[in-house]
């Protein structure tokens, strides 16, 4: 039944408007930018940002809605590719903007591309969308966000870390995992960290944020959780320091799967809803390819 409405509002859609995938510096990617610039809903520069992290040349960046050859509408994509026992594709929805004249036409964007294979995910969808995405059939879920303040400036700690930053000392000491996890991750935005001693060593990628006028560091994923939060009192200091942050973040599915100690002093966690399209659970490596890394 949702599906056969759904067909009808495509053909009643398609009657006026097209819509057209856009890929990186493709025919139509340079008036996709300029229709970007020109809107005044949301800051150009934070879509952007997004834009430039995709890493898949042959995937589209986003689409637009088209009337009379004029774009009138844009539904940003960030596609990633995970493996799940075999690779599968995903897709974060983000930045989604359409004319006023037109919005009773927003559905036309997302149900175009419902048909693929896709698990879709929408972290940050504005109030008004979210009625929309139930009628696609998006499941709403819950994920948590963590900040922790770092208090120690100095490093008092006798235990000897050595710290790599550069791609090519790091890739030295890394597993095949993780090796695929930083040729994955190249874009300027990854902070990529290496934490060693005579014994073990830490991979952690993470994003710079700036909120309310404060540096932070959101950390997406961490190589050997355990060794971490036994050593969490001496690598906050390496992190300071090669971040230029005292205040740190993650995002995480469920508490227990903080990469921080338990019961920190000076710590918020806060509960957040997401949206997903899809029979396969994500983890908090997909999120290095959605919008929350800004």
């Amino acid at each position: 039944m949702k599906d056969s409405f759904i067909q009808k509002l495509n053909q009643r859609a398609s009657i006026n408007l097209s819509f057209k995938e856009v890929m990186a510096n493709d025919e139509i990617f340079t008036e996709t930018i300029d229709y970007l610039k020109k809107q005044k809903f949301l800051n150009f520069d934070e879509i952007f940002k997004i834009i430039k992290i995709n890493s898949y040349s042959n995937l589209p960046i986003g689409n637009v809605l088209i009337y009379k050859e004029n774009i009138v509408g844009f539904m940003g994509t960030l596609y990633s590719k995970k493996t799940n026992n075999i690779q599968v594709l995903t897709c974060n929805i983000h930045s989604w903007i359409v004319d006023k004249k037109f919005r009773i036409n927003s559905f036309y964007l997302l149900s175009s591309i419902l048909s693929k294979d896709v698990i879709f995910t929408a972290f940050t969808p504005v109030k008004s969308l979210i009625g929309l995405l139930n009628k696609f059939n998006f499941t709403k879920k819950t994920y948590y966000y963590k900040t922790l303040v770092n208090l120690k400036f100095f490093n008092i700690s006798k235990k000897n870390f050595f710290t790599a930053t550069n791609d090519n000392e790091i890739s030295d000491k890394l597993s095949k995992n993780e090796l695929l996890i930083l040729k994955k991750y190249n874009k300027k935005i990854y902070y990529k960290l290496l934490f060693y001693n005579n014994s073990n060593h830490i991979f952690v990628v993470g994003t710079k944020l700036k909120k309310k006028g404060l540096n932070i560091f959101n950390i997406f994923y961490v190589s050997n959780t355990k060794f971490f939060k036994e050593n969490w009192n001496e690598l906050k200091y390496f992190l300071s320091k090669e971040t230029k942050c005292q205040i740190f973040s993650e995002f995480l599915f469920h508490p227990s799967e903080s990469f921080f100690p338990k019961n920190l002093m000076i710590s918020r966690m806060s509960k957040k809803e997401y949206y997903i399209r899809s029979s396969i659970n994500i983890d908090r490596e997909d999120l290095l390819d959605s919008d929350l890394v800004f």
